[in-house]
């Protein structure tokens, strides 16, 4: 997992991974490079001013450098902040800025935060107080009654002047922009705007997909895995991302904070499965969000079954407002550029703070339980063949032990440990992200695991069956037949690990990407010989001829016919519907 930028912070939630059917995410960062850059600065009469110099840009240039929690270190570089300060910011030099603040005295403070969506600052140029506004479009416009020239003269700013720029910033928003709106009033008040300000302008930044997102959120969807965009952007800039990164699609649903919040929890349980957009979202609308679909019992959509198990949620954060719901989601992604609050409260850390690494972490949970499947498939059916032979065999044969002990022990010392280790670096494969999620509560026994557990044990007893009666004059000692029986539960045991690792009828799919299960059944075939014609009295066998050898082999190489007919049945089957 650290190869692909995934550390488990708590390895515990690695199987969790598997269960994993709906991936909460945020935008900035993570969709997108989280390099925002400004493309666009109109003022209220919708004229570009971007790069022009004029009174008004004076006090644009005001408003960024002191209303910012970002700001320029010793070596110039600008840190701290949120994305668009930093963003913001980058429009002038660190000379720029300490000539700002040198100019203006501080007198009172507001900082940015998602319930009020603005910041605030009040300064003092020791002739006038004046008090600068950064925020959310919608926060801001409607509080306006002025707006600034670029000569600096302020004029009025009827309804017909703002549905202008309200419609341009919508236009701006559709092509992914991130808009905010600068304006300055001669009033402060903690938590409230007041009602007369004066519009300076809006700026659009642009922050672009990463280019492995559109694929990631493809297979994450070919997975089963439901995708929902929540940001704290505007509704049109949330859709245009998610648009183009393929989570918003025809028919799906995006919803605005104020629309999500004043749904019922019935209402929202109604909307879930086509829901992939909420916008503005809030902290407590993300815990939310968690908790009713962790109660709400999987139904038919994109990748959901009927099931009341309740969905398992994936939430990727990185501020301190998201640790409640990172701690409550099922797997909790943080970032690494995020809070240390967040990476606390995180599961899983994502050191690329990428989408596409989340949906690797599935994939990679997915694998790490069918690789444990993989090994309980091999490991039962021999356990479980050898305790019924081991308590059967006596009495048939009147006392004579189905294995030596010191054989018993070679199998379950030295076979299990190494196909352990073989199937535990079973590589992940493209198939396991065609699968639906495991639902949760399924335990380990998962997609017919027990089935074939059983069938596979049926095969091993019946050629041990075969084996005693079958060819009792072939092997005609009780240390030949004792022999044989060991052997042959040996080479099952690898046929069947061939058979276990792929459902493919290539039974070889794949097998260069683990070389050490080749190098184990290699090894396996090896010791079993030696053990029987080399080793010998030292663990109770004795030399088998090559006729004998070939029964050996071939009795097991019925299931692997077996197998393969039966795959080549249901092919047929599914090819013909």
């Amino acid at each position: 997992m650290e190869k692909f930028n995934i550390l488990a912070k708590n390895p515990g939630k690695i199987p969790e991974l598997a269960y994993v059917n709906l991936i909460c995410t945020d935008k900035t960062g993570t969709l997108t490079t989280g390099v925002m850059t400004p493309k666009t600065m109109v003022n209220g009469l919708c004229e570009n001013i971007m790069n022009s110099k004029s009174v008004l840009n004076d006090l644009i240039m005001n408003n960024i450098c002191l209303n910012n929690s970002a700001e320029f270190d010793s070596d110039g570089n600008i840190t701290g902040g949120n994305s668009i300060d930093r963003a913001v910011l980058g429009m002038y030099s660190s000379t720029d800025t300490s000539g700002v603040k040198n100019r203006f005295t501080v007198k009172a403070k507001q900082p940015f935060s998602s319930e009020n969506k603005y910041s605030a600052i009040m300064v003092d140029n020791g002739e006038n107080v004046v008090t600068f506004y950064k925020g959310a479009p919608e926060k801001l416009i409607d509080g306006c009654t002025h707006f600034v020239h670029s000569d600096g003269y302020i004029d009025e700013f009827g309804e017909t002047k703002k549905d202008a720029l309200r419609s341009y910033i919508k236009g701006m928003t559709e092509k992914a922009m991130r808009c905010i709106v600068l304006t300055m009033s001669d009033s402060f008040k903690e938590n409230d705007l007041p009602n007369n300000m004066s519009f300076l302008c809006v700026i659009g930044v642009v922050d672009p997909i990463r280019p492995e997102v559109p694929e990631a959120v493809r297979v994450a969807h070919n997975a089963g895995i439901q995708v929902i965009e929540i940001t704290g952007d505007c509704l049109e800039t949330a859709k245009a991302v998610a648009t183009e990164a393929g989570i918003y699609r025809t028919g799906d649903l995006a919803v605005t904070n104020d629309e999500f919040e004043a749904m019922t929890d019935e209402k929202v349980r109604e909307i879930l499965p086509k829901l992939t957009v909420i916008s503005r979202c809030s902290p407590n609308t993300k815990l939310r969000l968690i908790n009713i679909a962790q109660n709400t019992g999987m139904s038919v959509g994109v990748g959901m079954s009927e099931g009341n198990a309740g969905m398992s949620v994936a939430m990727t954060g990185d501020g301190v407002n998201d640790s409640p719901a990172l701690k409550k989601a099922d797997v909790g992604f943080a970032m690494q550029a995020g809070s240390d609050v967040a990476k606390e409260a995180g599961d899983i850390i994502l050191t690329d703070n990428n989408f596409a690494s989340v949906v690797k972490g599935i994939e990679l949970g997915r694998t790490f339980m069918h690789n444990i499947m993989m090994f309980l498939e091999f490991q039962l059916p021999i356990n479980i063949s050898l305790l019924i032979m081991s308590m059967l065999y006596p009495v048939i044969s009147g006392g004579s032990p189905f294995l030596a002990a010191v054989q018993i022990l070679i199998i379950n010392i030295i076979m299990d440990s190494l196909n352990s280790l073989s199937f535990g670096g079973e590589p992940p494969k493209e198939e396991y992200m065609k699968e639906k999620p495991l639902r949760k509560g399924s335990g380990l026994f998962i997609n017919g695991a027990m089935a074939r557990i059983l069938s596979t044990t049926a095969m091993f007893i019946l050629i041990f069956g075969v084996i005693i009666f079958g060819f009792d004059n072939i092997f005609t000692t009780d240390v030949s037949a004792m022999t044989a029986r060991f052997a042959t539960l040996c080479i099952m045991a690898v046929f069947n690990g061939f058979l276990i690792r792929t459902d493919s009828i290539n039974l070889f799919k794949g097998i260069g990407k683990n070389k050490l299960f080749i190098y184990i059944a290699i090894g396996i075939f090896v010791m079993t010989f030696l053990l029987c014609n080399v080793v010998g009295s030292f663990v109770q066998t004795t030399v088998l001829s090559l006729y004998q050898w070939g029964i050996v082999f071939g009795l097991p190489f019925c299931i692997v016919i077996d197998t393969l007919v039966a795959r080549l049945i249901e092919k047929t089957m599914i090819n013909k519907k």
